[in-house]
C-alpha cells in the first residue's frame, strides 16, 4: 500500500521540503541532479522603473554579485525562500506572492499599484 520509493529529478540547487517529507512517510528516494544552476552576473547600467522581480533566490544572488539594492524601488518575490535571500541582502520593500507563480506575482504587483 502506498509508495515505497520514488524518483526525484532536481536540481544542483534545492530545497529539503520533498526528501524531508518522505523519508518521514518512509518513502526510499532517488535523487537524480538534472541541471546544475549556474550564475550569469550581469551589471544593469539603470534600474529604471518602480519594481524588481525575483523568481529565485539564484536570481537574488547573481543580481547582488554586480549591483546594488536601490531602497527607492519594491521588490517582488515568487516565495519566502527568494524574500529571505533578499531580506538577507538587506532589501526592506518585499512583496511575496501568496502563491509561486509569476501570475500571483504580477497580480500582487497590479493590486498594490492601482
Amino acid at each position: 500500500d502506498g509508495v515505497k520509493s520514488a524518483l526525484f529529478f532536481c536540481g544542483n540547487i534545492r530545497r529539503n521540503e520533498l526528501p524531508n517529507y518522505l523519508a518521514k512517510k518512509g518513502v526510499q528516494l532517488k535523487e537524480e541532479v538534472v541541471y546544475h544552476t549556474l550564475l550569469d552576473p550581469k551589471k544593469i547600467p539603470s534600474q529604471k522603473g518602480d519594481a524588481l522581480f525575483f523568481m529565485s533566490p539564484s536570481a537574488v544572488e547573481s543580481f547582488a554579485m554586480m549591483n546594488e539594492f536601490d531602497t527607492e524601488l519594491d521588490y517582488y518575490s515568487i516565495g519566502e525562500t527568494t524574500a529571505s535571500t533578499l531580506r538577507k541582502k538587506g532589501v526592506q520593500k518585499i512583496n511575496t506572492a501568496k502563491e509561486a507563480s509569476f501570475e500571483a506575482m504580477l497580480e500582487q504587483y497590479a493590486t498594490q499599484n492601482k
